[in-house]
């Protein structure tokens, strides 16, 4: 059990154990923003050029108009695709593929909790001249952009391009 433990935990180096740790604190982050915004917090006013406070999305992204069911179902798709990867990384020990995919699972776990929730995404920072978003999605951002990073590094390593 112990050989079995330490060798899970030796995928893992600081740096990839410290980015999920933070994915975690991230997602605790974006439920609390989440529960605030619900609960009528507003800063400093909707008009500024920065502003948090309750934007509901319905659109899947950005301004497309799909039907409710199609949502959930592409989103499903999407997520179990991802985990596929993230069990993919772990059992190949790909420890960057298993920290960009806790990243996007953490995002799009929130944000589907909140489709079936609330029929929509609850989005609350707002920045002028930009679409609104919330923690969630710099979350699924961020772990997309690491996972194209893997993918072209492992292109250039395999000399493909």
């Amino acid at each position: 059990m112990s050989e079995l433990r330490q060798s899970s935990l030796s995928l893992f180096s600081s740096t990839h154990r410290f980015s999920i740790v933070l994915g975690l604190c991230l997602l605790v982050l974006d439920r609390f923003f989440k529960a605030l915004v619900l609960h009528g917090f507003t800063w400093p006013n909707p008009d500024a050029w920065l502003s948090i406070g309750y934007y509901p999305n319905p659109n899947f992204f950005a301004d497309t108009n799909l039907a409710y069911p199609l949502i959930i179902g592409i989103t499903t798709v999407v997520l179990l695709f991802v985990i596929g990867l993230f069990v993919y990384g772990i059992r190949y020990r790909y420890p960057g593929i298993v920290a960009a995919g806790v990243w996007i699972i953490l995002g799009g776990m929130s944000n589907f909790w909140d489709r079936l929730k609330y029929q929509h995404v609850l989005d609350y920072v707002g920045v002028a001249h930009w679409p609104v978003f919330n923690i969630a999605d710099i979350l699924i951002f961020i772990g997309v952009i690491w996972y194209g990073v893997i993918i072209l590094r492992s292109w250039k390593s395999q000399g493909m391009r």
